[in-house]
């Protein structure tokens, strides 16, 4: 996927927010809450989800997610592939 596709059909933002928010590495980017959480379930789901038991984590991951909104700091991102 480019990353104007990735832009345009994930997060819904341009590409060159996508763009600024990579040039932060593994440091905080600042970025709307509700576009990090999408961006976190299309990786898990992209990532982690095959099986009927996968679906099941997936949706228990999805109420952590769901929740960020109301944490003050968000923990990192890590994926394991």
């Amino acid at each position: 996927m480019t990353l104007r596709d990735f832009a345009k059909k994930v997060v819904h933002e341009s590409h060159t927010a996508v763009s600024k928010w990579e040039k932060y590495g593994n440091e905080a980017t600042h970025m709307d809450v509700n576009i990090e959480k999408m961006l976190r379930l299309h990786m898990d789901a992209r990532i982690n989800v095959n099986t009927v038991e996968q679906k099941q984590d997936f949706f228990s991951r999805y109420k952590v997610v769901e929740n960020l909104a109301f944490t003050q700091q968000l923990a990192p991102f890590c994926l394991e592939i």
